[in-house]
């Protein structure tokens, strides 16, 4: 949000029609679609997808760039915050 309020855009347009409604609903959204999408694939860790890649694995692709994701966000904060 604090990137947000410094000029940055919400590219999702569903969370950005959340963020109008209310900030509250659009951290919780985001909180429950990100724990959804995690307990998935630590359900489904012992599955493959397409029998090309297994859960377990996904799941560590997705923590990475989950990872990059937060590295970037940080990076853009210490810009912002010049």
């Amino acid at each position: 949000l604090t990137l947000l309020n410094r000029g940055a855009y919400e590219f999702n347009y569903f969370m950005a029609r959340l963020m109008e409604i209310s900030d509250e609903l659009f951290v919780a959204v985001k909180l429950v679609v990100t724990a959804i999408g995690i307990i998935f694939l630590l359900v489904h860790a012992h599955f493959h997808v397409l029998r090309i890649i297994s859960g377990k694995r996904l799941l560590q692709i997705v923590v990475a760039m989950y990872g990059l994701l937060i590295g970037y966000e940080l990076i853009l904060l210490g810009i912002t915050s010049s």
